[in-house]
């Protein structure tokens, strides 16, 4: 019975193993290294001064006073030969 249930063991790991193959799983190792990765960059950035001219999301989101940029293609129309009596 002890190899039995082994089996099955071993068999539901390979098929949820494929599983999270087939659907591009990250494991949770790669995850949480990323995650403290993350989490240790936003610390220095938050140590940071912004003399450096990084700016934070907030620094860099537009302001809704800003004015509309202007264009600098110049618009050219071309006259069309009014159809005269003759």
């Amino acid at each position: 019975m002890a190899s039995i249930r082994q089996e099955i063991a071993d068999d539901i790991k390979e098929r949820v193993e494929a599983m999270a193959t087939r659907l591009d799983l990250v494991p949770r190792e790669d995850f949480e290294r990323l995650e403290a990765r993350i989490s240790a960059l936003e610390a220095l950035l938050k140590e940071k001064p912004k003399k450096d001219g990084i700016k934070s999301a907030k620094d860099s989101a537009p302001s809704k006073s800003r004015a509309k940029p202007k264009t600098s293609a110049s618009k050219t129309t071309t006259k069309k030969p009014k159809k005269g009596k003759t």
